[in-house]
C-alpha cells in the first residue's frame, strides 16, 4: 500500500527516514488542495497498478 507522510518540517534528514519506512510521497507543508488531490490521485492509481 503507498503511503504519503505530510509534514512542515524541512530537514532533509526525515525525508531520508520517511522514505527508509516506505513513504513513497513526502508532502510538505504549507500545501495546497489542488496539490493534495493530485498526489492522492497518483497513489490511488499505483495501488490498483499492483
Amino acid at each position: 500500500m503507498p503511503v504519503a507522510f505530510m509534514s512542515a518540517d524541512k530537514n532533509a534528514e526525515q525525508k531520508t527516514k520517511a522514505s527508509g519506512l516506505g513513504v513513497v510521497n513526502f508532502i510538505q507543508k504549507p500545501f495546497d488542495s489542488t496539490t493534495i488531490f493530485g498526489k492522492v490521485k497518483t497513489l490511488l492509481q499505483a495501488k490498483t497498478a499492483f
